[in-house]
């Protein structure tokens, strides 16, 4: 569904500080790889892209079952997280995205996060995840919301958090028909996530996107909003229905 790479310099920067012992911890990282609490930056949000090419649409027709990804034993120390960060660090930079999956899976399963550290490492994995897993970009995705939900309200965390909500979202609109009708409306706690849902949505097989003809606004009785969709590459109507509190 969603197909727009990781950027290499912001996988640079997040793994390079990506592993420490997390503020539970009591003893300092005895690897020099390790040096300071994982409540690393991953700089501003990278937004999610919908966009997908035919011949993208075309594998996803007719290629087989996907291949599970090997699994990576957790780090059982600062220095194996360490190793770990710079395996992950130096496949992403080869463009071996299914290398790099495991070894941040196994991270996530370590002891060395912090909250913060934790949340952004699932955000790097839903990204590293594109195109490359739908089950794993899937899961870091909730994992992200789970892990985000007990930060602190940021500028990045609620971009994050509302881009994550779309997309999971996105899946039960188009194989669940989500949205369809008033009866079936998706809960938003505002206009700019329906906005954010609709911008997520996979339009054509060429990377259509769609575009708003009528919109209206929430109505008083039941907080019931709708917008009519046009899909830009196929000219298709679709018309959703967004519940607002």
């Amino acid at each position: 569904m969603l197909r727009r790479l990781l950027p290499l310099s912001a996988c640079v920067v997040v793994l390079a500080s990506a592993c420490a012992c997390a503020s539970s911890t009591p003893t300092a990282p005895s690897s020099s790889t390790l040096t300071r609490p994982i409540d690393f930056d991953a700089g501003p949000p990278r937004h999610l892209s919908s966009s997908s090419s035919s011949s993208d649409a075309s594998a996803a027709t007719t290629a087989p079952a996907p291949v599970p990804l090997p699994v990576v034993a957790r780090p059982e120390n600062p220095a194996e997280a360490g190793l770990l960060v710079g395996e992950a660090m130096a496949a992403l930079q080869r463009g071996e995205k299914r290398a790099a999956l495991p070894r941040l899976q196994a991270l996530l399963r370590s002891e060395f996060l912090s909250e913060r550290g934790r949340a952004n490492l699932y955000w790097l994995l839903a990204e590293a995840a594109l195109g490359v897993d739908d089950g794993v970009h899937r899961d870091a995705l909730g994992g992200y919301l789970v892990a985000a939900s007990i930060l602190p309200a940021d500028v990045d965390v609620v971009d994050r958090r509302k881009r994550a909500r779309a997309e999971l979202l996105v899946e039960h609109v188009t194989a669940d028909a989500l949205g369809r009708s008033p009866e079936q409306a998706i809960d938003v706690d505002n206009l700019r996530e329906a906005d954010v849902v609709v911008a997520a949505l996979p339009c054509g097989q060429r990377g259509g996107r769609y575009v708003a003809r009528a919109t209206t606004v929430p109505r008083a009785d039941d907080g019931l909003a709708m917008r009519r969709l046009l899909c830009t590459e196929t000219g298709d109507e679709l018309v959703l229905w967004f519940r607002l509190p």
